[in-house]
């Protein structure tokens, strides 16, 4: 996926369950400009995505209903069934274990971010 472009114009739909950081993690990416959408469960994810057209999806790994690599798996099969280009998925997880990675990536994730989480990696993965 190419880059959203300057700052700020990026839309982030991001599905986490924790809402201390859920809530930090949408403050910091609204001040920086950002538009965000939460949502708290996989599903949710999904439902919000086949909706919206976003730059970024941040994906909590381990959610109520559908966790994380499940709601990649949906997303990237709707994607395919309705012809719509890959949005761009970062998975948010506090277990950096390689298999976890290795599950992301083979879910259709484009990458990995461990929590607690670094603000610049954080900026980088919707600005570059």
């Amino acid at each position: 996926m190419s880059s959203p472009g300057k700052q700020g114009a990026a839309r982030v739909l991001l599905a986490e369950d924790e809402p201390m950081v859920r809530d930090l993690i949408v403050m910091i990416l609204q001040q920086r400009g950002f538009r965000i959408d939460a949502v708290e469960t996989g599903c949710a994810a999904v439902e919000r995505w086949r909706q919206e057209n976003f730059d970024v999806v941040f994906m909590d790994m381990h959610m109520p209903e559908m966790d994380g690599v499940e709601a990649t798996r949906e997303i990237r099969a709707l994607e395919q069934e309705y012809g719509k280009p890959p949005v761009r998925i970062v998975g948010l997880t506090a277990d950096a274990r390689q298999e976890l990675r290795d599950r992301c990536l083979e879910a259709g994730m484009d990458s990995f971010l461990t929590k607690p989480l670094d603000m610049k990696k954080l900026f980088a993965a919707i600005e570059d």
